[in-house]
């Protein structure tokens, strides 16, 4: 299949009520990071203590169908499903991840 790529937003609710929104773009292309809108560069760093409380796509791509969560450059062992984190999927039940100060976030695209 041809790569579809699409667009999402990680949300990083920290402790003292701040919210961190980091929109990013993914190629749709297996093992392969996604890039940050902000930076440019496949990750971004937490500027306080909190949770990775929301992750959302504009689509789910065709030839990727997971999103897996990187932290400090290291495989967490959490996957998001990407079907099931579309924006217009109406009952997305975020998970939060707690993540500490400076944390470095990436998400790397992949295939069953």
């Amino acid at each position: 299949m041809a790569a579809a790529a699409f667009k999402g937003i990680i949300t990083i609710q920290y402790m003292d009520g701040d919210v961190q929104q980091e929109a990013f773009s993914a190629s749709d292309v297996s093992n392969a990071f996604t890039t940050f809108d902000s930076s440019g560069l496949t990750f971004f760093n937490t500027r306080k203590r909190g949770v990775i409380a929301d992750i959302s796509l504009s689509a789910a791509g065709t030839d990727t169908n997971k999103l897996r969560l990187f932290l400090n450059n290291k495989d967490s062992g959490i996957s998001y499903l990407n079907a099931g984190i579309v924006a217009t999927v109406n009952n997305r039940i975020p998970v939060p991840y707690p993540v500490e100060i400076f944390t470095q976030i990436q998400l790397k695209q992949l295939v069953p």
